[in-house]
Protein backbone atom coordinates (compact mmCIF):
# COMPACT_ATOMS: atom_id res chain seq x y z
CA UNK A 1 0.00 0.00 0.00
CA UNK A 2 1.77 3.24 -1.02
CA UNK A 3 1.34 5.81 2.06
CA UNK A 4 -0.15 9.13 1.43
CA UNK A 5 3.09 11.13 2.35
CA UNK A 6 3.14 14.48 1.06
CA UNK A 7 -0.18 15.20 -0.91
CA UNK A 8 -0.04 18.14 -3.58
CA UNK A 9 -3.19 19.76 -5.04
CA UNK A 10 -3.56 20.03 -9.19
CA UNK A 11 -3.07 23.45 -9.47
CA UNK A 12 0.70 23.13 -7.26
CA UNK A 13 1.21 20.35 -9.61
CA UNK A 14 0.75 22.37 -13.05
CA UNK A 15 2.91 24.59 -11.65
CA UNK A 16 5.88 22.83 -11.12
CA UNK A 17 5.61 21.12 -14.19
CA UNK A 18 5.71 24.59 -16.11
CA UNK A 19 9.15 25.53 -13.89
CA UNK A 20 10.26 21.93 -14.81
CA UNK A 21 9.29 22.19 -18.75
CA UNK A 22 10.68 25.75 -18.86
CA UNK A 23 13.87 24.00 -16.74
CA UNK A 24 13.98 21.52 -19.75
CA UNK A 25 13.81 23.99 -22.65
CA UNK A 26 16.56 26.82 -21.24
CA UNK A 27 18.73 23.16 -20.71
CA UNK A 28 18.48 22.25 -24.06
CA UNK A 29 18.23 25.31 -26.08
CA UNK A 30 21.30 26.25 -23.98
CA UNK A 31 23.10 22.95 -24.90
CA UNK A 32 22.41 22.78 -28.82
CA UNK A 33 23.49 26.40 -28.81
CA UNK A 34 26.80 25.34 -27.13
CA UNK A 35 27.49 22.26 -29.19
CA UNK A 36 26.60 19.85 -26.83
CA UNK A 37 24.60 17.45 -28.34
CA UNK A 38 24.57 14.09 -25.86
CA UNK A 39 22.64 17.01 -22.98
CA UNK A 40 19.53 16.84 -24.22
CA UNK A 41 18.12 13.57 -23.81
CA UNK A 42 19.07 13.34 -19.85
CA UNK A 43 18.21 16.37 -19.29
CA UNK A 44 14.31 15.71 -21.12
CA UNK A 45 14.61 11.70 -19.24
CA UNK A 46 15.21 13.37 -15.66
CA UNK A 47 12.49 16.24 -16.44
CA UNK A 48 10.12 13.52 -17.40
CA UNK A 49 10.78 11.18 -14.06
CA UNK A 50 10.82 14.01 -11.67
CA UNK A 51 6.80 15.27 -13.76
CA UNK A 52 6.24 11.37 -13.14
CA UNK A 53 6.90 11.50 -9.25
CA UNK A 54 4.96 14.96 -8.92
CA UNK A 55 1.76 13.65 -10.59
CA UNK A 56 1.76 10.65 -8.15
CA UNK A 57 1.46 12.99 -5.77
CA UNK A 58 -1.79 15.00 -6.86
CA UNK A 59 -4.33 13.56 -4.41
CA UNK A 60 -7.13 15.08 -7.29
CA UNK A 61 -8.13 13.53 -10.74
CA UNK A 62 -6.27 15.03 -13.23
CA UNK A 63 -8.30 13.54 -16.46
CA UNK A 64 -11.84 12.41 -16.46
CA UNK A 65 -13.97 11.57 -19.52
CA UNK A 66 -15.34 15.32 -20.53
CA UNK A 67 -11.42 16.22 -20.60
CA UNK A 68 -10.81 13.18 -22.46
CA UNK A 69 -13.33 14.34 -25.16
CA UNK A 70 -12.27 18.17 -24.80
CA UNK A 71 -8.95 16.90 -26.20
CA UNK A 72 -10.21 14.49 -28.76
CA UNK A 73 -12.33 17.42 -30.24
CA UNK A 74 -9.41 20.09 -30.41
CA UNK A 75 -7.36 17.22 -31.53
CA UNK A 76 -9.02 16.52 -34.99
CA UNK A 77 -9.73 20.88 -35.04
CA UNK A 78 -6.03 21.54 -35.02
CA UNK A 79 -5.27 18.28 -37.72
CA UNK A 80 -8.09 19.87 -39.92
CA UNK A 81 -7.11 23.01 -39.99
CA UNK A 82 -3.01 22.65 -39.79
CA UNK A 83 -3.82 20.31 -42.75
CA UNK A 84 -6.15 22.67 -44.90
CA UNK A 85 -3.59 25.49 -44.25
CA UNK A 86 -0.53 23.01 -45.12
CA UNK A 87 -1.95 22.26 -48.68
CA UNK A 88 -3.36 25.84 -49.44
CA UNK A 89 0.13 27.06 -48.45
CA UNK A 90 1.90 24.22 -50.96
CA UNK A 91 0.06 25.38 -53.50
CA UNK A 92 0.58 28.64 -53.38
CA UNK A 93 4.30 28.05 -53.15
CA UNK A 94 3.77 25.72 -56.29
CA UNK A 95 2.05 28.49 -58.24
CA UNK A 96 4.98 30.95 -57.03
CA UNK A 97 7.41 28.58 -57.91
CA UNK A 98 6.70 28.10 -61.40
CA UNK A 99 7.79 31.34 -62.85
CA UNK A 100 10.56 32.12 -61.04
CA UNK A 101 14.07 30.67 -60.05
CA UNK A 102 13.19 30.42 -56.12
CA UNK A 103 12.99 27.47 -53.54
CA UNK A 104 9.50 27.86 -53.64
CA UNK A 105 8.64 25.03 -55.82
CA UNK A 106 11.12 23.10 -53.29
CA UNK A 107 9.25 24.03 -50.02
CA UNK A 108 5.90 23.59 -51.49
CA UNK A 109 6.88 19.94 -52.61
CA UNK A 110 8.34 19.10 -49.24
CA UNK A 111 4.62 20.68 -47.40
CA UNK A 112 2.40 18.96 -50.05
CA UNK A 113 4.18 16.01 -48.83
CA UNK A 114 4.25 16.59 -45.65
CA UNK A 115 0.39 17.03 -45.59
CA UNK A 116 0.00 14.10 -47.35
CA UNK A 117 2.13 12.04 -45.03
CA UNK A 118 -0.24 13.86 -42.10
CA UNK A 119 -3.65 12.72 -43.68
CA UNK A 120 -1.86 8.45 -44.54
CA UNK A 121 -1.44 8.67 -40.51
CA UNK A 122 -4.49 10.18 -39.78
CA UNK A 123 -6.02 7.35 -42.03
CA UNK A 124 -4.03 4.40 -40.38
CA UNK A 125 -4.38 5.70 -37.12
CA UNK A 126 -8.52 5.50 -38.05
CA UNK A 127 -8.24 2.08 -39.11
CA UNK A 128 -6.62 0.67 -36.14
CA UNK A 129 -8.67 2.41 -33.75
CA UNK A 130 -11.73 1.09 -36.13
CA UNK A 131 -10.82 -2.21 -35.97
CA UNK A 132 -9.71 -1.70 -32.51
CA UNK A 133 -13.13 -0.22 -31.00
CA UNK A 134 -15.19 -2.39 -33.18
CA UNK A 135 -16.06 -0.41 -35.78
CA UNK A 136 -16.89 -1.53 -39.41
CA UNK A 137 -15.45 1.36 -41.42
Amino acid sequence: MRSKGAQMSYKTYRMWKTVIVMIIAVSVSSSVVAGYAFVPVPVAAFGAAVMLLLRRRVNEVIIDERTYRIAERAARLAFQAGAIAMALIAATLLALGRDADTAFDTVGITLGFAAAGLLVIYYGGYLWYARKLGGDD
